[in-house]
């Protein structure tokens, strides 16, 4: 299980908002400011500001207190928060809508290792294999719960079906692996817990020297 942690924080006059996060976006456009689809966002508001009314389109939004909302969105590409008092629209704020990167496997080793040039040795030495959503820095919790292995040795292939994959499954494997074996590592699956959401990961092969 892998833990990755993003903070945003857009300043307005009317909200701020964030996936519990300390980067600044730019006021200059409402098309730079982000949500992400699948994760769970957070939206702190002005407690100073005065309204009856909150709605996001294309998302699902609920109240978590009286300054902040959490925000679930899944197929959409922009989204509208829009406030309202006494039915009369106060503002309403535009954001991109961009997916999370695809998960993939990293494998935890002393040395550094080079997928694309590894050896029998240096697989059998991996400690740990784990899922990253790679240059994205986000708050949401995620573990890997589907993640199908493929060996090609000597033309014969061997499919191995993992659900909620651990370090001992990997140890099977490796301490099994031959040289010359050929592994596929497929059908990656994480599920946020927040949201529960499930999104596929990046196929990966591997050839033993």
């Amino acid at each position: 299980m892998k833990k990755s942690i993003f903070i945003i924080t857009t300043v307005l006059s009317l909200i701020q908002i964030s996936c519990k996060s300390s980067q600044p976006f730019s006021d200059s456009s409402d098309m730079n400011k982000t949500l992400y689809k699948s994760c769970l966002n957070i939206i702190y508001l002005n407690p100073k500001y005065q309204f009856s009314d909150i709605s996001i389109t294309n998302g699902k939004l609920n109240k978590i207190n009286d300054t902040s909302y959490s925000v679930v969105i899944d197929t959409s590409y922009t989204t509208k928060l829009v406030f309202k008092h006494q039915s009369k629209i106060l503002k309403e704020i535009n954001f991109r809508v961009k997916s999370m990167p695809e998960p993939e496997l990293l494998f935890w080793s002393k040395a550094n290792i080079d997928l694309n040039n590894i050896t029998l040795n240096e697989f059998k030495e991996v400690r740990s294999i784990s899922t990253v959503l790679k240059d994205f820095t986000v708050d949401c919790i995620f573990n890997m719960i589907h993640l199908t292995v493929i060996r090609i040795r000597d033309g014969e292939e061997k499919i191995i079906e993992l659900e909620n994959p651990t370090n001992i499954d990997l140890d099977r494997i490796k301490f099994s692996a031959q040289k010359n074996d050929i592994y596929i590592f497929k059908n990656i699956k994480i599920k946020i817990q927040q949201t529960n959401r499930i999104i596929d990961g990046k196929e990966i092969t591997i050839y033993l020297k």
